[in-house]
């Protein structure tokens, strides 16, 4: 049996522990399908997709800072 925790800090924010193998657990699972469902989009692909880019991001900010840093000496 895969048992799992839930933790509701803020409003529309879930967060599921789980317990035993690691998984989500079916309640929780479900829940995203028809949260992904209800608003037509799938956010987490979205932040999968997010946290793929987001090093690439941070250099290109970094580079940039570093660049106008260097131009204003």
């Amino acid at each position: 049996m895969n048992r799992e925790r839930m933790l509701n800090r803020l409003r529309g924010c879930y967060v599921t522990v789980p317990i035993g193998n690691g998984e989500l657990g079916p309640l929780f699972t479900r829940l995203l399908d028809a949260w992904k469902q209800s608003v037509g989009i799938d956010f987490v692909a979205q932040a999968r997709d997010y946290a793929e880019r987001l090093p690439a991001w941070e250099q290109e900010k970094s580079d940039w800072n570093t660049k106008v840093t260097k131009e204003t000496k």
